[in-house]
C-alpha cells in the first residue's frame, strides 16, 4: 500500500494545465493525455517572409556591406514561434520593390511580410504611395 497511487491524485482538480496563448512543449503531453485531453485547439504560427534591401547588399552592384539585420530578424521570429523564410536581398529600386512585395504578398504563402533596411528615396517613396 506504500507505493500506491489514487487516481486523480497526480493531477487536481480544475488544475490549468497549460495557459492560453503558451506553446505547447513535449513536457505537455502527458499531463494533457493522461487528463483525457487528446486534442486542443492552438493557432498556426505566423508565416513571416523577410527580405534585406539595399544594392550594398546586391549581388553583382559596390557589395560593401554585411547584412547583420536579415539573419537576426529571422532567427528571432523563429525564436518566438514564427515560422520566418529569408527572402534574400533586393536592390532599393521601386520598380524591384514594388513588383517583389506584390508578387510574394499575392502568393498567400506568408502572413507578415518584413524588409530590413527599406529607407531609402526610391523605398519611401513606394511606402507613401501605397
Amino acid at each position: 500500500m506504500a507505493h500506491r497511487r489514487v487516481a486523480g491524485t497526480d493531477i487536481p482538480p480544475n488544475k490549468l494545465l497549460i495557459g492560453p496563448g503558451q506553446r505547447i512543449l513535449t513536457s505537455h503531453i502527458l499531463p494533457l493525455v493522461s487528463s483525457g485531453l487528446h486534442s486542443v485547439q492552438v493557432l498556426a504560427k505566423p508565416r513571416i517572409g523577410i527580405w534585406s534591401t539595399g544594392s550594398e547588399f546586391v549581388p553583382g552592384t559596390c557589395h560593401r556591406a554585411t547584412d547583420v539585420n536579415g539573419p537576426y530578424l529571422t532567427a528571432i521570429c523563429e525564436e518566438f514561434g514564427a515560422d520566418a523564410s529569408f527572402l534574400g536581398y533586393l536592390d532599393d529600386k521601386r520598380d524591384e520593390l514594388s513588383r517583389e512585395f506584390r508578387q510574394v504578398a499575392e502568393s498567400g504563402n506568408f502572413d507578415v511580410l518584413l524588409t530590413t533596411g527599406a529607407v531609402s528615396a526610391a523605398s519611401m517613396t513606394l511606402f507613401e504611395t501605397r
